[in-house]
Formats: C-alpha cells, sequence, structure tokens
C-alpha cells in the first residue's frame, strides 16, 4: 500500500494571489477576502476563530455585498472550531484544500452548491463524526485525502459526485459507504 505523502503534490500556486489588491472584512474572527470584479467572499483565514461557527451568504463591506463562494487553503487549519453552520441559502462552491486540516471539528452540513471538496480538506479530524450533505448536492469532486483520518463510520455520497479522488478516506473509521441507485460516480480511486 502506498503512503497517503505519495498522493499529494507540490504546487507554487497560491489561492489567495487571484484577490490581489482586492479589500478584505474580518467578521468574528473570520478574515473574508472581498473581490470587486464579481462581488464575491473567500474565506481566507479562520485560525483564531474556536467553537461553533457560522458561515454567512454574504459579507456587507461599506453598503456593499459580497457573496461567499469559497473556503481558500488552510483558512481553519489548526483552528478550535468544533462545528460550521452554513446559512440555508449559502451560495459556497468550493472548499478548498486543508481548509480544515487538523482541527477538532466534530461536524459539517456541507452546502448544497459545493461543487468540490479540495485535497486534504478535513485531513486529520480526528474527532469529526458527522459529515452530511444537503439532498440537493452539487458537489461533483472530492479530493485526494479529503477525509483522510477522521472518525466518522457512514457517509452517504451524493448522487451529483463524479470523481472520489485518491485515499479520499484513507485511515478513517468509515465502515459504510452509501451510494445511491442514481449515482454518477464514474472514478472511485485507490
Amino acid at each position: 500500500m502506498k503512503s497517503i505523502k505519495s498522493y499529494f503534490k507540490k504546487t507554487s500556486l497560491n489561492e489567495n494571489s487571484i484577490f490581489e489588491g482586492n479589500k478584505e472584512v474580518i467578521d468574528n474572527k473570520i478574515k473574508y477576502l472581498l473581490n470587486d470584479k464579481d462581488m464575491t467572499a473567500s474565506v481566507s483565514n479562520g485560525s483564531k476563530a474556536f467553537g461553533n461557527i457560522s458561515i454567512p451568504r454574504i459579507v456587507m463591506y461599506k453598503n456593499q455585498e459580497y457573496l461567499v463562494t469559497n473556503i481558500l487553503k488552510r483558512a481553519f487549519y489548526l483552528s478550535k472550531i468544533k462545528s460550521v453552520k452554513f446559512s440555508n441559502d449559502s451560495e459556497l462552491k468550493h472548499i478548498g484544500n486543508e481548509s480544515f486540516s487538523n482541527c477538532p471539528i466534530e461536524s459539517i452540513s456541507i452546502p448544497a452548491h459545493v461543487t468540490e471538496i479540495g485535497e486534504k480538506a478535513f485531513y486529520f479530524c480526528q474527532k469529526l463524526y458527522s459529515v452530511q450533505f444537503q439532498s440537493n448536492s452539487e458537489l461533483k469532486t472530492i479530493g485526494i485525502g479529503a477525509f483522510a483520518y477522521t472518525k466518522f463510520k457512514n457517509i452517504e455520497i451524493p448522487s451529483s459526485v463524479i470523481e472520489i479522488k485518491d485515499v479520499a478516506f484513507f485511515d478513517s473509521c468509515l465502515e459504510n459507504i452509501f451510494i445511491p441507485k442514481d449515482s454518477k460516480l464514474e472514478i472511485f480511486g485507490e
């Protein structure tokens, strides 16, 4: 069996570079980068957040609304959060690489419009016992090692998922993976 590290590639791409020169706002110890071109916001840093947190649908800056659509790489890495709640009408589309890695998160419900969960997004979240997806999920991809070293025992994969990449559930406590009959799943990695 390959070690989990052999599945990851180093990259010099910095997700934050796409926001260079734009504004940022801090709300409840969570930093958002604001993109004036498309009026969106991305969670860039929540390392000082703790306990139960909420990520809103929009953040405000000088009477302007910015739609929260991304959680960037390592946004909550090593934070002390226990759970994340999203607004019912969340427009979040992407959960970035290592975004919740190595934090004591216990549960999360992935918003319907998320299409990708990045590499190692919940890697080594050793208290993560519950991952749920909304019934109308648009999720397409679960990244390499996304849920490696987690504690949940059951997961129901949304029918919209096309690809589950290698070692997505490596060395987790997973006992049952439920895949619906109408699943679009084409690739299930090692």
